[in-house]
């Protein structure tokens, strides 16, 4: 009787550890680094499911200061800037970064959704210089951003690893291991006290 007690004691809150454990998620995770991309791009080239929209901007895909290839973003000088606004062709997606550098001015990523709502932005804070690269990223609770636009109030920036994903940051879970010991000590209480009520 008492291995019994014990067994669903120990066994239910495994079961419901199971139960509540959300199935990992998987995150589809696209990069563009520009090594194998054409020289130039045009309004509607598409890489790596992103359409490349410019406006007045001239984006050329060539060697950096450092050596790697890039996406090279000249556009009017101040206040127009170089702009380049990317598309996300799959649907709508819950993080974006990309690296900056050789700009002449701080460089803003401005993330929308696709009723054109403004939904975060960043910045680079300075002058970035080769080849140093500062990382730009606006990461959701949702997937929402349908497109972000990039610019500088300057004329002349790079950009490097245009990188995105569809699923959105996940909350801090508990490991299923801390909960599986959590849960048996559980147990190992409601047995001390089943055993102290017995004795009186």
């Amino acid at each position: 009787m008492l291995y019994k007690t014990i067994g669903s004691l120990v066994t239910m809150p495994l079961v419901l550890l199971a139960l509540m454990s959300p199935l990992p998620a998987t995150a589809i995770v696209i990069v563009e680094d520009f090594e194998s991309a054409p020289g130039p791009l045009f309004d509607g080239t598409v890489l790596s499911g992103m359409e490349f929209n410019t406006g007045d901007s001239t984006l050329s895909v060539v060697s950096d200061l450092s050596g790697n290839n890039a996406l090279n973003v000249f556009g009017a000088p101040a206040p127009g800037g170089g702009v380049l606004r990317l598309d996300f062709l799959g649907g709508p997606v819950a993080g974006v970064s990309v690296d900056v550098t050789d700009a002449t001015f701080p460089v803003v990523i401005e993330a929308y959704d696709i009723g054109d709502t403004l939904l975060g932005e960043s910045n680079t804070g300075g002058v970035a210089s080769s080849p140093v690269y500062e990382s730009l990223s606006i990461s959701l609770a949702a997937a929402d951003i349908a497109y972000v636009i990039i610019h500088d109030s300057g004329y002349d920036y790079f950009l490097d690893n245009i990188t995105y994903h569809d699923t959105p940051e996940l909350a801090s879970v508990p490991e299923p291991t801390g909960l599986a010991l959590m849960g048996i000590g559980l147990a190992g209480i409601a047995l001390t006290r089943r055993r102290k009520r017995s004795r009186a």
